[in-house]
């Protein structure tokens, strides 16, 4: 660039917006989407009946781990894919995993890699999750 260029910003982009209580499975950076919906929720006081599962590699790379702990109402299980903590998973979120710490009776949203999204939506519909109960950033 040089200067005196002009320059178009836009967004934010994304088709995650919150439709409800539920299940909020993030891989990483995949977090991003549900940091405005889960601060909204936890102002209006209105966080039961919603669930945080978080993947990481380690206990260093979970963003806002204090927020998320701070959260009044709000389940949270870090799961940790390199790194084996206390008080934390360790492994991988599979149907296992799910079939044992998931909440899935409102929704389900889901945001990470393209193939951990894949992998969760394809769980959670054959755990019995309807495709309109299922939210992910595809179709932006």
């Amino acid at each position: 660039m040089t200067p005196g260029e002009k320059v178009t910003l836009d967004g934010p982009f994304g088709a995650i917006t919150d439709e409800g209580a539920g299940l909020f499975l993030a891989a990483g950076a995949g977090i991003t989407p549900f940091i405005a919906i889960l601060r909204k929720r936890a102002k209006e006081a209105d966080l039961e009946g919603c669930q945080l599962i978080f993947s990481n590699e380690t206990e260093g790379d979970i963003i806002l781990s204090e927020e998320w702990a701070q959260m009044q109402g709000l389940r949270v299980d870090h799961v940790l894919s390199e790194e084996d903590v206390p008080d934390l998973h360790y492994g991988k979120v599979d149907k296992t995993f799910l079939e044992r710490h998931a909440a899935l009776s409102g929704q389900v949203y889901i945001c990470g890699p393209q193939g951990y999204v894949d992998a969760m939506r394809d769980t959670v519909k054959d755990l019995g999750v309807p495709g309109d109960g299922i939210h992910t950033e595809e179709g932006w």
